[in-house]
């Protein structure tokens, strides 16, 4: 089926002729011709001045509504963006470098490097003794417990700023009060599993089959409607053993009087899942 075409008039030569509608420019000109759209835009060109060089050249008039200065070429654009650096020292190693008058307004110290601004960022950080007193600062003691004062989401640790990197309290507390933390440790709570409770003394290092273990131990793990991926609810579970218990049901008719798959309640009534319900 042949698209119908419309008639529109030529910006150019005010001719008429037939386009079709997806053929249309979204722009308010519409030519006939390659030929109309070049004497138009010949037409629109305008000679003006380049700021660096002073050559005269040909523009587009919609090109000179731009706000910034206009160059007629490449070259003259870096050339005109170098002479706006300046020389200035660098304030770690003390090499000479260019840099732009507009970054140097933006900042209080110049480094040529990324290297040189992480060497001064380090030798102005504060010593041990004075970070623990600022970590102090955040510690309330209640009856001789180190609790964090301030604000946690939910059950997750408070974290604190320390050389660069942003670390949860109860590793930084170790770090600080305790000794190193060696690659792959995980710091463990002895006897209080509270997130603000950071005790030197009620933390220890363990790995992570030992993290595991206690938060078993201490029956911490997400279990039934807690665990996220958890399908039914406790009166459910409850409901489908009691209907199991009283031999009327197999596994499959079971599964079918509640439209679900005997897959999915053969652990459950096999009692290899949901286990604490017992």
């Amino acid at each position: 089926m042949k698209k119908k075409k419309v008639k529109i008039i030529c910006s150019q030569c005010l001719k008429e002729f037939e386009r079709c509608p997806s053929n249309i420019r979204k722009s308010k000109n519409s030519f006939c011709s390659q030929k109309c759209m070049s004497n138009f835009k010949e037409e629109k060109k305008v000679r003006i001045i380049c700021k660096q060089c002073g050559k005269e050249f040909t523009i587009l008039l919609c090109h000179t509504k731009r706000s910034q200065p206009i160059f007629c070429s490449r070259k003259c654009f870096n050339d005109n963006k170098s002479e706006k650096n300046i020389s200035v020292v660098c304030e770690q190693c003390g090499q000479e470098f260019n840099k732009r008058l507009s970054s140097i307004k933006r900042t209080k110290q110049n480094f040529c490097s990324r290297k040189c601004t992480e060497l001064f960022r380090k030798g102005k950080r504060p010593s041990e003794e004075d970070f623990k007193k600022r970590f102090m600062k955040y510690v309330e003691i209640i009856d001789g417990q180190w609790m964090w004062n301030l604000k946690c989401k939910g059950d997750v640790y408070g974290k604190m700023l320390h050389n660069g990197k942003r670390k949860h309290v109860n590793r930084l507390c170790y770090e600080l009060f305790v000794g190193e933390i060696t690659d792959g440790m995980f710091v463990c709570h002895k006897y209080d599993d509270n997130p603000r409770n950071i005790t030197p003394e009620n933390l220890f290092l363990g790995t992570l089959q030992d993290n595991i273990a206690d938060m078993v131990r201490k029956n911490r793990q997400a279990k039934g409607e807690t665990n996220a991926n958890a399908k039914f609810t406790e009166k459910e579970v409850i409901e489908m053993r009691r209907l199991y218990a009283t031999g009327e049901y197999s596994h499959a008719t079971l599964a079918k009087k509640l439209g679900l798959k005997r897959s999915r309640i053969s652990g459950i009534l096999c009692n290899k899942t949901w286990k604490y319900l017992l």
